[in-house]
């Protein structure tokens, strides 16, 4: 193998390990980046001054201040949670979903109950499934799933304050 081939394989092998390496320490409030797409349009090799540490380290920081100068967004998990309940209930689940960021929707169901179906947070699901069948007295059922992700609308500073309370 060439001696020119040899190092074009190191080296790429290098830049690769930059980009993951940022992409698994985050470059914002040190969380994880997913769904990046990464394009190398050029680079150079210089025998004394190309090692591999060089390379992924430049890879390293390229990518940070792509990421950056894009103006990367945090996401939030949310949750579809639906609650069937007696009519007599209904306001109070919606006021617990009101509390927790929700906004309902409450339809008609079989034998004088009601359905309310909402989507929240995903953090605030066990917290508000807990209050719900608190209030429940038994006679209330509530299921969850997953509803996707939304942006969280804090600016980046504000994010990366929210990431070190938590």
């Amino acid at each position: 193998m060439e001696r020119g081939v040899e190092h074009s394989i190191e080296t790429r092998l290098a830049v690769l390990e930059g980009i993951h390496e940022v992409m698994d320490a985050g470059v914002l409030a040190d969380l994880e980046l997913t769904d990046l797409y990464i394009s190398i349009d050029d680079g150079s090799y210089h025998e004394l001054d190309s090692t591999v540490d060089a390379f992924r380290e430049a890879a390293r920081e390229a990518v940070t201040a792509a990421v950056r100068q894009a103006g990367p967004m945090i996401l939030e998990a949310l949750s579809q949670v639906t609650v069937t309940a007696p009519a007599s209930l209904i306001d109070s689940a919606e006021a617990l979903v009101k509390s927790h960021g929700g906004r309902s929707e409450i339809t008609a169901s079989q034998m004088a109950k009601r359905r309310l179906t909402t989507t929240i947070p995903a953090g605030g699901v066990n917290r508000l499934i807990a209050e719900v069948l608190q209030i429940g007295e038994g006679i209330v059922s509530i299921s969850s799933a997953s509803a996707g992700f939304r942006p969280r609308s804090e600016p980046p500073e504000a994010v990366e304050e929210w990431v070190v309370r938590s």
